[in-house]
C-alpha cells in the first residue's frame, strides 16, 4: 500500500498474519492513501475478506520487489511493515479461516467448521510454502536485500509501536481474527514444532527481527 503521512510518501508492506489488515484499514479510514479496499473473490471465508488496489498496488500482500519492478522510483521511499515471531505467525496462518472455509453446495454459502484439528505434517508442509518476511521485504526477488529505510512494528506490541510512529492515527478493531484461538494456543505449546521452524527457512526472520529467540 502506498500512503502519505506528514507530507512523506511511504510504502506499507503487508506481511500476512501480522495485523496488516488493521493497519491498512486505518490508513484508508484516515484518507492517507489513494489505494482502495475491494472485495476479495479469492480465499473467501465470509469474514472481513478484502483486497487492496491502487495505481502501484495490485494486491494487499504485494512484495517490495514487485513494487520496485513495476515502478523503480519507489525504491527511494521509506518502508513500513509489521512482523511477528515466525512460529506464532505460521500457526496463525494455519488456523486462518480461509484455510478451512468451504462452499456449501445447496445454499452456496461459505461455511466455517466449528473446530479445526491441528495436523503437524500439514503444518510443516505449510512452513515450506509460506514466504518469509525477509523475502516479502527484500528489494530484490533473486536474493535477500532488506531496505535501509525500514520502520518495523512488531505485532506483539502493535498498538503501542504504531502509536509511536503515527500518533494522530487510531487503530480500530482487529480484522480477520481466527475463530480457532483455543486450537492455535494448543499448537503453539509444541516445542518440537517451534524447533522445526527455528531450523527452517524462517530462521532468517528470527535472525533479523527476533534475534533473542534465534538461538533457542
Amino acid at each position: 500500500m502506498i500512503f502519505e503521512y506528514n507530507g512523506e510518501k511511504r510504502i506499507f508492506i503487508h506481511v500476512p498474519k501480522t495485523g496488516g489488515n488493521t493497519i491498512q484499514a486505518a490508513f484508508i479510514g484516515h484518507g492517507l492513501t489513494m489505494d482502495q479496499k475491494v472485495r476479495s473473490i479469492n480465499n473467501q471465508d465470509a469474514t472481513d475478506r478484502f483486497d487492496i488496489r491502487g495505481p502501484n498496488t495490485k494486491r494487499k500482500h504485494q512484495s517490495l520487489s514487485s513494487y520496485i519492478k513495476h515502478s523503480p522510483s519507489l525504491q527511494s521511499l521509506r518502508i513500513l511493515t509489521a512482523v511477528r515471531a515466525p512460529f506464532e505467525r505460521l500457526v496463525s496462518f494455519y488456523f486462518a479461516p480461509f484455510n478451512h472455509a468451504f462452499l456449501e453446495p445447496e445454499t452456496r454459502k461459505i461455511i466455517l467448521p466449528e473446530s479445526v484439528v491441528f495436523n503437524e505434517s500439514e503444518f510443516i508442509d505449510l512452513t515450506k510454502k509460506i514466504k518469509t518476511a525477509a523475502e516479502i521485504l527484500s528489494i530484490s526477488s533473486d536474493y535477500i536485500q532488506i531496505p535501509k529505510k525500514l520502520d518495523v512494528i512488531k505485532t506483539e506490541n502493535l498498538d503501542s509501536q504504531f502509536k509511536l510512529l503515527f500518533p494522530t492515527i487510531t487503530l480500530t478493531k482487529r480484522l480477520n481474527v481466527s475463530p480457532y484461538q483455543e486450537e492455535a494456543t494448543k499448537a503453539r505449546q509444541s516445542k518440537e514444532l517451534k524447533k522445526e521452524v527455528l531450523h527452517s527457512k524462517h530462521a532468517i526472520d528470527y535472525q533479523l527481527f527476533y534475534p533473542e529467540e534465534s538461538g533457542k
